[in-house]
């Protein structure tokens, strides 16, 4: 239970904005839940999620209020606030007030902590149990920091205190706790851990259909097979994370993973409307934003985040055939489909590109909307096309297919990142030649590829090779490293002041130093060719 919960209003009228203040403190002992109130609670929990089906994932700096309270008005059951940390939420009052803010009808709600001390996570959850419906451990992160910081899916490996801190949370916090995990490499382990983490009081699971390897680049697609198969060897209602991209995504989900309800991160974030199956002109989604941003007074970054995912993205063509393809097709002809769609991109405009990473008001962000759609119409005008209108059949291929169809770059639509095809060679051969030296050279040393190439940088070759055992290598190599590393060492000498011993300017006629010549220059009155103030002619 918090003490002294401070709410600090910062809205006027009914919705007004709260955050969790600096004076709410927890007691040190707090009271153990007996075991019907936790079955209570797991029932309660499971009752509610019956009318779920769309939830809004975790995103840091991207799922804060004023895109949940949007997202609520387009469909969205649930939603999830921005992963917080919870040792600073604790501890840092300034990080408390700025990393979750809240309202009244900013419900229902969960909030996403990541931490790897058990005592700290539940002292975050009771400071923010009276105004949330749920707490939500972070297991899937799969970020570098989530690895330096050890949390997220970097705490795969250490079952037991992932399990103590579930426990612990679920004994002492009215709320239900839930955990988001990526699936494991094998799909046997994926099982036990999430039966691992039900056995320890997750109230709820989150499977994201990737493992912690498939980020960036590597992402490719989400195994909803493996979210099936996990979803049949648990009894906690589960929610299917990955590849919600489309309309149509959200019940092909829910139907070949029986999931409980379907969560979508990157899906939203570049169409808010995808919960109703909708596509509108980006500035249209963007305008709408921003007045939610200007109610809940969304920060200058989170605006600027959001207003790029909607709005920066380039129209490719699919190379997947498809039923939208056909049906697009036959509206408009080629020739003219090109011409419109895929010359004039968002990304084409430099100038409104760079704008957009500098300015902070809200009328030079509508400024840069009325741009943009001043040059579509523009555009659409010597077309004799309606934006608005349905020319390229929107209303027939909004939910016809999992690929993204040819959809013109003012409609907000998903972002598909390109598939990486393991079985296609780079067409560097430098950089495959030198991953495997890398290689080589990690397994023979012990060492990372990371810290090879920071030994690299700083030339020390000495010392780094004589770890390996291969003098063919070594006589390869060293010859002309060592002595770039002489050259390199070499400090370039300067002339010293005629005055005192610190190296004279370069600019300076009389080869003082900046200080001398500053000194020779006011006394004597004289001009010098470094100075930018000419002493003579200034009197």
């Amino acid at each position: 239970m918090v003490q002294g919960l401070q709410v600090q209003v910062e809205g006027d009228g009914v919705d007004g904005i709260f955050v969790v203040g600096k004076n709410a403190t927890v007691r040190s002992d707090p009271p153990t839940l007996t075991d019907a109130e936790k079955d209570a609670k797991k029932l309660r929990w499971k009752q509610k999620l019956q009318n779920m089906r769309c939830v809004v994932a975790p995103m840091v700096d991207q799922s804060e209020l004023a895109f949940r309270m949007m997202m609520r008005q387009h469909g969205a059951d649930l939603c999830f606030s921005p992963m917080i940390h919870a040792q600073l939420f604790v501890k840092d009052l300034t990080y408390r007030r700025s990393a979750l803010s809240s309202c009244p009808s900013d419900r229902p709600l969960i909030v996403q902590f990541c931490a790897n001390e058990p005592h700290m996570l539940l002292t975050a959850c009771l400071l923010v149990e009276d105004i949330c419906d749920g707490v939500d451990l972070n297991l899937g992160c799969p970020q570098l920091i989530a690895k330096r910081g050890h949390y997220g899916a970097y705490l795969e490996e250490d079952l037991d205190l992932v399990c103590e801190m579930v426990s612990l949370v679920h004994s002492h916090c009215r709320v239900p706790l839930s955990c988001k995990i990526r699936i494991l490499d094998e799909i046997g382990k994926t099982v036990n851990y999430a039966r691992a983490l039900e056995k320890a009081g997750a109230c709820m699971l989150t499977v994201h259909g990737r493992t912690r390897q498939q980020r960036g680049a590597s992402t490719g697609l989400a195994d909803w097979n493996a979210i099936r198969i996990v979803k049949r060897a648990i009894s906690i209602p589960l929610l299917a994370n990955g590849s919600i991209q489309m309309p149509d995504d959200v019940e092909r989900c829910l139907k070949m993973t029986g999931a409980n309800a379907v969560m979508s991160a990157e899906g939203v974030l570049s169409n808010p409307l995808l919960f109703e199956g909708r596509h509108e002109p980006n500035w249209v989604v963007a305008r709408e934003y921003l007045q939610y941003a200007l109610q809940y007074k969304a920060g200058v970054s989170s605006i600027r985040a959001h207003l790029f995912r909607i709005c920066h993205h380039r129209s490719e063509p699919t190379k997947i055939s498809s039923p939208s393809l056909t049906q697009i097709h036959a509206v408009a002809n080629e020739p003219l489909f090109m011409d419109v769609v895929l010359n004039e991109s968002l990304l084409e405009y430099s100038d409104l590109r760079e704008k957009m990473s500098y300015v902070c008001t809200q009328r030079e962000f509508h400024e840069i909307l009325n741009e943009i759609e001043d040059r579509v119409n523009d555009v659409l005008n010597m077309k004799d096309l309606d934006p608005h209108g349905d020319t390229f059949g929107l209303s027939k291929t909004r939910a016809c297919a999992p690929c993204p169809p040819y959809l013109p770059h003012w409609i907000c639509k998903p972002y598909f990142r390109p598939l990486r095809d393991d079985s296609i060679l780079s067409n560097s051969a430098y950089r495959e030649r030198r991953r495997a030296e890398l290689d080589a050279l990690a397994e023979q040393t012990g060492l990372s590829r990371r810290q090879i190439r920071k030994r690299e940088k700083r030339r020390d070759f000495i010392s780094f090779h004589s770890y390996v055992k291969e003098e063919s290598y070594i006589i390869r190599i060293l010859p002309f490293q060592i002595g770039d590393r002489k050259e390199r060492s070499k400090k370039q000498s300067y002339p010293k002041c005629v005055r005192c011993s610190l190296p004279a300017s370069q600019g300076c006629i009389f080869l003082f130093c900046k200080n001398c010549c500053r000194y020779k220059t006011t006394h004597e009155r004289l001009d010098c060719k470094g100075k930018a103030l000419n002493l003579i002619n200034y009197a």
